[in-house]
């Protein structure tokens, strides 16, 4: 049995809490706290974990992998508006080999995007470059790409490098 405010209540052991007693009030009665024991501390931190973690973004990020045409994975909190492939060793404005964004200018959730196979468009979205639905040129041996999303709702992270090498796309 434990002190608790209002009198005596017996606990089980299998709640396993303690008692904090404290000083007798000025009615002569007895108060005291009860302060969650270690499994309850526990589950309380579970769950404190989950509040804390629950509603935090995270940076969008872009992995690359497999041979020709590679394929991207997308992981974060928020949602795309566009991903991209281009060319990084020039400017030009050619140098933006696949583009693509959701439909009706929309956005579509990260995580109920699965992954983007370079110059396939995914279900939600249509393509913009290049225009008119053409495929894309092949990626080339030697050369250094980037890929790239605009994100909402979360950072976007700074996308991905690679470079395609025997066919197949090494991240850098």
């Amino acid at each position: 049995m434990i002190i608790v405010p209002g009198g005596l209540k017996e606990i089980a052991k299998e709640e396993y809490m303690e008692t904090l007693e404290l000083q007798p009030s000025a009615t002569g009665s007895r108060t005291g706290l009860l302060i969650p024991g270690p499994r309850s501390a526990l589950r309380a931190a579970a769950i404190l974990a989950v509040l804390f973690t629950h509603g935090c973004e995270i940076s969008t990020s872009i992995s690359v992998e497999g041979k020709a045409p590679p394929v991207f994975r997308l992981s974060g909190t928020g949602s795309i508006h566009e991903f991209g492939v281009a060319r990084t060793d020039t400017q030009d404005p050619s140098r933006i080999l696949w583009s693509i964004e959701a439909e009706r200018g929309g956005v579509v959730e990260i995580r109920r995007l699965g992954p983007i196979t370079y110059g396939i468009v995914p279900a939600g979205f249509v393509q913009k470059v290049p225009a008119g639905g053409a495929r894309p040129s092949p990626l080339q041996d030697g050369v250094r790409y980037g890929a790239g999303a605009s994100t909402i709702n979360a950072w976007g992270g700074d996308g991905c490098y690679f470079v395609m090498k025997d066919g197949h796309a090494i991240q850098e």
